[in-house]
C-alpha cells in the first residue's frame, strides 16, 4: 500500500558560522509549529558544503499537505531570510570547483535524497526515527556556540559513544568482537598509520565522555539533550538485537554513518573516529 506521506527535501544556504542560530531560531520554531498543526511528523537535519554552506532539511509531511506545506516553508524561510541575512562565507583560495557555489539566504529544493538501506522497512522506519532524534539533539546541543569542526567531533564523539554503549548493553553475545572485526575492515591502508596518533590524542576525551555517558551527569556538552538521545539510541538497538547477527550489526553501522553524515564529518574521518569509539571501548570488555 502506497505510504500517505512523502519526504520533501530543502538546503538554506547560509553562513556556517551562523548554522547554530539558524537552527535555533529558524528551523526549530518552523518544525514545531508544523508539528503541533499536524502537517509535518517528522524532519531530519545534515549540515552539508557541497556547492556552499547550507543546512539541509528533510520534512515528512502527508501528501495531502505537501502543496500547501512547500508554499508555507517558502514564505516562512523568505522571511526569516531577509529578516536574519547571514554574511558571506569566506572565500578560500585557491578556488577548485569551476561551478559557482549558490548564493547565501536563499532555500532551494530537491538537490539531494535521504540515504536509504536495504535493510527491510521495520529497521527502515526505526532508522528514520533515529535521524530524526539525532537532528533534535543537534539543535539542542549546537544552537547556543559557533558551530566549528572541534565541536562538532566532540558532538559526534558523545552521540557514537552513547549508542555503542547501548549496543554494547543490549547485544548478544559475541557482537562485539564481530563489531570490532568491521569496523577494521572498513579502513583504507592510507588510515591505519593514523590510528595510534589519534588514539593518542582522543584518550582522554574518549575517557572523559563516557564517564559522562555511564554516570548520567549533566555537564559540559552532556547538558540538556543527552537522556533522550540515549533513550533513541536504546531503542533503535533494542529493535536492531531481535535480528540476526549480520544484520543486527548492519543496523548499528548505518546508524553511526547517519551520525557523521548529518554532521557532515567526512567519511574517512569518521571511520578513524569510530574505530577510536570502538576500539577504546571494546579493549574494556574484550580485550586485545
Amino acid at each position: 500500500m502506497e505510504t500517505e506521506y512523502r519526504w520533501l527535501h530543502s538546503s538554506i544556504f547560509y553562513n556556517r558560522r551562523q548554522w547554530n542560530s539558524l537552527l535555533a531560531g529558524g528551523i526549530a520554531p518552523f518544525c514545531s509549529a508544523a508539528a503541533r498543526e499536524g502537517r509535518l511528523k517528522r524532519f531530519i537535519v545534515h549540515f552539508n558544503e557541497q556547492r556552499g554552506q547550507n543546512v539541509r532539511v528533510a520534512f515528512e509531511v502527508k501528501k495531502t499537505f505537501e502543496r500547501p506545506f512547500l508554499a508555507r516553508l517558502s514564505d516562512y524561510f523568505t522571511n526569516y531570510l531577509g529578516l536574519h541575512p547571514s554574511s558571506p562565507p569566506e572565500q578560500i583560495l585557491p578556488i577548485r570547483n569551476f561551478i559557482g557555489d549558490f548564493p547565501v539566504n536563499k532555500v532551494f529544493y530537491h538537490l539531494y535524497d535521504l540515504q536509504r538501506s536495504c535493510l527491510n522497512p521495520a529497521c527502515e522506519e526505526a532508522l528514520q526515527e533515529f535521524r530524526h532524534k539525532f537532528s533534535d539533539a543537534m539543535i539542542i546541543a549546537l544552537a547556543e556556540e559557533v558551530i566549528e569542526p572541534d565541536l562538532i567531533e566532540t558532538f559526534f564523539l558523545y552521540a557514537g559513544l552513547t549508542l555503542l554503549a547501548s549496543f554494547l548493553d543490549l547485544s548478544p553475545p559475541g557482537c562485539a568482537a564481530d563489531l570490532r572485526a568491521r569496523c577494521l575492515q572498513n579502513l583504507g591502508q592510507h588510515d591505519l598509520h593514523r590510528i595510534e596518533r589519534l588514539m593518542m590524542e582522543f584518550s582522554n576525551v574518549l575517557h572523559e565522555i563516557t564517564a559522562d555517558i555511564r554516570e548520567g551527569t549533566d555537564s559540559g556538552t552532556a547538558l540538556g539533550w543527552l537522556n533522550n538521545w540515549r533513550d533513541a539510541c536504546r531503542n533503535l538497538t533494542e529493535l536492531s538485537s531481535s535480528l540476526d547477527k549480520p544484520f543486527h550489526i548492519d543496523l548499528f553501522m548505518l546508524a553511526m554513518e547517519s551520525l557523521a553524515s548529518q554532521t557532515n564529518i567526512p567519511i574517512s574521518r569518521s571511520r578513524i573516529l569510530m574505530w577510536s569509539m570502538v576500539r577504546e571501548t571494546l579493549d574494556f570488555h574484550i580485550g586485545d
